[in-house]
């Protein structure tokens, strides 16, 4: 950290009072910036991963979307690094202390300084053909494509390929609600081996066989075991699915038996690896001794250090109820790793601790027709993909013989297995912003947070250590999530479909939500089917929402107050004819409410006011012929934006003078548009749509925006203060939820005497810079963690006192515990003399 930013070089003055609060001194000259798109950082937060490897104690982790997670403090902290926008990196492998991998698009990559930067290379290849797995050797890379073995010199060039349909890959469309797009074409056998000095290939298309390769491509063989391993009884044919090379010994696993075999450089000769026929033999003729098997280890979950063989046995924990019945609850998964000892006998011995599964994450997935359905983490160490290093090992998700998923898994242990660390898991949309670095994912009832902008994600857990029973949002009577509130402190609370009647609460960011609250019934939560929560408003220290049913002849809504215990919540209003969907509260009483009304003949929109918690109405605003809103966005509580489709439409709500102006309309409806609204700069995007507003003081002035690949296809968007999370697509990126923030613009001048300091008690910045300012204007503070900065700051204000506006463009980074800088964008201002006004709790300063 530079000398500026450290809290001893700040001086005190106390020469000043300034009486409401933490102020900054900012001259503004009024010049007018417009942002270029190509500005954005553009991020995908969904992606999977395909492995890991290490160089010394750098961790890296690959997958598609071209990412790359990088850590080189043993997992303790990472950096996503980006390969180009639609990369899927197939695998990532260490040669001599060089990082080299493939991209499944044919293209070769390397890094020869720990992955600070990256080459890309071009293969040409004789026809067009996906890279799936490489082998290294000191001089040649040997590639596995869809039907085609390459042999690539290290200047990049095809040496010597072969074509044959008998090593051709078979491809069939997956469907999971774990994949972003919910589909995917997954191709195997992907893999191939140095076995012997030669390159051995699974195949599909003849049973009970594999092929061997020379590494001079001039002989393919094909290996029938037919003959030389004896089917058990109910065995019809064997696929090879791995081969472990471990204790100098390359031992082959074949499906359906699992268990392993071992042969000699011809492969002609076959011998069981174990000394005992039934062991790991999930086949075997004895029942008895088949189901075993079961209880050692999964089957699939046989991995290697090198050195040893390992596998995975996972069993309940469960909670027996103490009525005598010998009736239990089950709590959670135990997933505990076992080492083979061959002598005396051969056997498994648990090793370390077991990791606990208490992630609430599922997915459902088809197979030949068949609906499926299980936990991601379960399934995944069921076929583990792994990587060692000294004493951590790292595991991830999709090794080559399981299905796909993109749930971004990273699972980390050391000390002989005695310490994990789940780092990332996501799946679903996103679906509430709290703060720059604070976001939330939702799928149905499943909840994924984030605290560092969404470079790693945790699911919400199910179960907290001492407890009887475990958890899930809504206690079971919810099957979606369709609001959530949640403040600074992590106090939050969620409302969800088809009924709620004990309010999900949480006191720490939805990490895990407070045990089940008897509330009597007409203290509960009373929403009747069909109906549809609001947004939850915290005021008065009372929450307030709505339930409404638009899909009756007559529309029928609730208005609930709670408290802000959550133990007692009122039903103030039921009535019908009105739905108010999204309220703006000034206090518990009066609040605006934008929503549909049905009449006898018509369905129109409105925006109402009340003053007795909706009691009585008043229209303040009524459209004929829109009722298909897309969004409505409450920028500040004076100005509400409301976003239509069919037709597309764009009206502001502008309270204190109760007018609604029309901002922005096309003929061409099928945009689907929204507004995205990112550090104050104001964007309409949709389906090929993408414009920018031109002038802040006027939002009916409009242009196309420039974007860097194509016209983007956003499908949604929610944003907040200096982040937007946007599911889209163009011409280059597929589908995903991209995090879009604008880039960090280095001022063109900046003070290097940064001495004077504005002082109070708890907070501690630099003199603004640059001076005068005319796009933005930063400065560095420090302060004492007592309060929230973000929470504090109030707005800004002009020399007179008066409010000039809120806070929205104002941005707070973070740098450090402690230290951080703030930064105004100011364009569009007039000139003059501006402060920022904070204000926390415990009085001014």
């Amino acid at each position: 950290m530079g000398k500026d930013m450290e809290i001893k070089k700040f001086s005190y003055r106390r020469d000043k009072f300034y009486p409401f609060g933490a102020i900054f001194f900012i001259a503004i000259c009024g010049i007018c910036s417009i942002l270029k798109a190509q500005n954005f950082e553009i991020i995908p937060l969904r992606n999977g991963f395909f492995g890991s490897t290490f160089i010394d104690t750098t961790i890296f982790v690959y997958g598609d979307f071209g990412v790359i997670y990088k850590s080189s403090d043993l997992g303790k902290t990472w950096k996503l690094d980006l390969i180009g926008a639609n990369k899927k990196i197939s695998q990532l492998e260490i040669f001599n202390d060089t990082l080299w991998g493939i991209l499944e698009d044919s293209h070769i990559i390397c890094s020869t300084n720990q992955g600070k930067s990256w080459e890309i290379f071009d293969i040409k290849m004789p026809t067009k053909e996906h890279f799936y797995w490489f082998l290294v050797d000191s001089s040649y890379f040997y590639i596995r494509c869809d039907s085609t073995i390459l042999k690539v010199d290290r200047n990049f060039n095809i040496i010597k390929f072969l074509s044959d349909t008998i090593i051709k890959t078979y491809s069939a469309n997956f469907v999971s609600t774990s994949l972003i797009n919910k589909s995917i074409i997954i191709t195997y056998p992907k893999k191939m081996y140095f076995v012997f000095n030669k390159i051995v290939l699974p195949i599909s298309k003849i049973l009970d066989s594999f092929c061997i390769l020379d590494k001079n491509f001039d002989s393919l063989k094909l290996i029938s075991i037919k003959d030389n391993i004896p089917k058990q009884e109910g065995e019809t044919s064997f696929s090879l699915i791995d081969i472990f090379n471990f204790d100098n010994k390359f031992c082959f696993q074949f499906f359906p038996r699992y268990t392993l075999f071992v042969t000699d450089s011809t492969f002609e000769n076959w011998n069981l690896f174990f000394k005992d026929s039934s062991f790991l033999n999930f086949t075997f003729e004895d029942s008895l001794k088949r189901w075993q098997n079961y209880y050692r280890i999964l089957g699939s979950s046989l991995f290697t250090d090198k050195d040893s063989l390992y596998g995975i046995h996972s069993e309940f924990a469960k909670h027996y109820i103490p009525d005598g019945s010998g009736g239990y609850k089950f709590l959670y998964f135990n997933y505990y790793v076992k080492k083979y000892r061959s002598e005396p006998y051969d056997t498994l011995i648990v090793i370390g601790k077991p990791f606990k599964d208490i992630y609430f994450s599922t997915h459902i997935y088809y197979v030949f027709g068949s609906r499926l359905g299980g936990e991601i983490i379960s399934e995944q160490l069921g076929f583990p993909n792994v990587s060692f290093n000294k004493d951590i090992v790292v595991f991830t998700e999709n090794n080559p013989n399981n299905f796909i998923t993109q749930s971004k898994l990273i699972l980390l242990t050391n000390s002989k297995f005695s310490n994990w660390n789940l780092v990332n898991l996501l799946l679903g949309k996103p679906f509430y912003i709290l703060n720059d670095s604070t976001y939330f994912f939702v799928k149905d009832i499943e909840i994924y947070r984030t605290f560092d902008g969404g470079i790693t994600f945790k699911p919400f857990e199910t179960y907290i250590e001492g407890d009887t029973d475990s958890y899930v949002p809504g206690f079971n009577n919810l099957k979606e999530i369709r609001q959530i509130y949640i403040d600074s402190t992590g106090k939050g609370v969620l409302l969800g479909i088809p009924k709620n009647p004990f309010p999900t609460k949480t006191y720490n960011f939805f990490k895990n939500i407070e045990h089940k609250v008897s509330i009597p019934y007409n203290k509960s939560i009373r929403s009747l089917p069909n109906s549809l929560p609001s947004n939850i408003s915290y005021i008065d220290d009372k929450f307030l929402f709505s339930f409404f049913d638009t899909s009756r002849m007559k529309f029928r809504y609730q208005i609930y107050v709670g408290d802000s215990s959550f133990h007692s919540f009122n039903l103030v209003v039921f009535d019908s004819m009105w739905a108010p969907i999204y309220l703006v509260p000034l206090s518990v009483n009066e609040f605006l409410a934008v929503g549909l009304a049905n009449h006898s003949d018509t369905v129109t929109f409105e925006i109402r006011s009340t003053n007795d918690t909706g009691h009585t109405w008043l229209n303040l605003v009524r459209l004929d012929g829109l009722i298909d809103i897309n969004q409505i966005y409450e920028h500040n509580k004076d100005s509400i934006f409301v976003v239509f489709k069919n037709p597309d439409r764009i009206y502001l709500y502008e309270r204190p003078t109760n007018r609604l102006q029309l901002v922005w309309q096309t003929e061409n409806n099928s945009y689907a548009p929204m507004l995205m609204v990112i550090s104050d700069r104001f964007y309409i995007v949709g389906r090929g749509l993408f414009l920018e507003n031109t002038d802040r003081s006027d939002l009916t002035k409009w242009r196309e925006g420039e974007w860097d690949y194509g016209k983007p296809n956003f499908e949604s968007v929610i944003f907040k203060g200096n982040v937007a999370i946007a599911g889209l697509s163009d011409s280059l990126r597929p589908f995903n939820y991209y995090k879009i923030t604008l880039k960090k613009q280095t001022p063109s001048v900046v003070d290097e005497q940064l001495d004077k300091r504005y002082y109070t008690t708890k907070f501690w910045a630099s003199e603004p810079y640059p001076q005068p300012a005319e796009v933005r204007v930063k400065a560095r503070f420090a302060w004492d963690g007592s309060f929230d900065v973000s929470e504090a700051i109030d707005g800004v204000y002009d020399s007179m006192g008066r409010k000039v506006e809120g806070k929205e463009r104002i941005r707070v980074t973070l740098r450090d515990k402690g230290y951080g800088e703030l930064e105004w964008e100011c364009s569009g201002v007039p000139s003059g003399v501006y402060f920022i006004l904070l204000r926390w709790a415990g009085g001014s300063e």
